[in-house]
């Protein structure tokens, strides 16, 4: 089973085992044992036509009896994060997709935030039974748990537990939904029990924004 080391928080090393392959987005690797090749290049399996748009996904695989080791990093001013088989099936973005373990499966997901008129639509994917899974984004990434509820806005998103609900917030009427979502379109909330993965990006001005509308609390 391939083992995960984090070098910061820009690059990832991965360590195959002999005959251990991985779906990898070519533009993320950064450098590979000899060993390693990639195999082809084709959607993942089960996906569903374009609904991952990676023309660069490969599948690499050591092809010795040793371990060998392969280096991932995400775009320029990145960070990659890895997901384990322990949080259960996810939701990626497809744009901050990286690698995940061959043996998978995946499935298109059109989640209700695509729906909003304001805002894009954009490719998602369920990776289901996955071993890990590593994503990328704009500046610090953060795991954040959701227990009830929690609000969110969609730019940060990345990946999500598949289990948990997805409503506007501006859709329950309330006052501090109403103001909340005047100030940053579009707000989302989670509810359930799961987590979400998601990226600093434009945090410092959301939170600049948010805190007028927020209740003092004490640490």
């Amino acid at each position: 089973m391939a083992e995960k080391h984090n070098l910061g928080t820009s690059a990832l090393a991965i360590t195959l085992a002999a005959r251990e392959s991985i779906w990898v987005v070519s533009d993320s690797v950064m450098a590979m044992d000899a060993a390693i090749s990639r195999m082809q290049k084709m959607p993942l399996p089960s996906a569903g036509a374009g609904a991952f748009g990676k023309a660069n996904l490969g599948l690499y695989q050591n092809a010795d009896v040793e371990p060998a080791l392969i280096l991932l990093g995400g775009p320029m001013n990145s960070c990659v994060m890895p997901i384990d088989a322990v949080d259960g099936n996810v939701v990626v973005r497809a744009s901050s997709f990286v690698a995940t373990n061959e043996g998978g499966t995946t499935q298109a997901h059109e989640p209700v935030f695509n729906g909003h008129p304001d805002y894009e639509p954009m490719d998602w994917t369920e990776f289901r039974h996955h071993l890990f899974l590593v994503i990328s984004g704009r500046g610090a990434l953060f795991k954040v748990p959701v227990d009830g509820e929690h609000l969110v806005d969609v730019d940060t998103i990345i990946a999500y537990n598949s289990g948990l609900t997805i409503t506007p917030v501006a859709s329950d009427g309330s006052a501090a939904a109403k103001r909340l979502a005047s100030i940053h379109q579009p707000l989302y909330r989670f509810t359930g029990r799961g987590s979400l993965w998601c990226q600093a990006g434009r945090t410092r001005d959301f939170g600049r924004l948010l805190r007028p509308h927020l209740n003092r609390q004490g640490r």
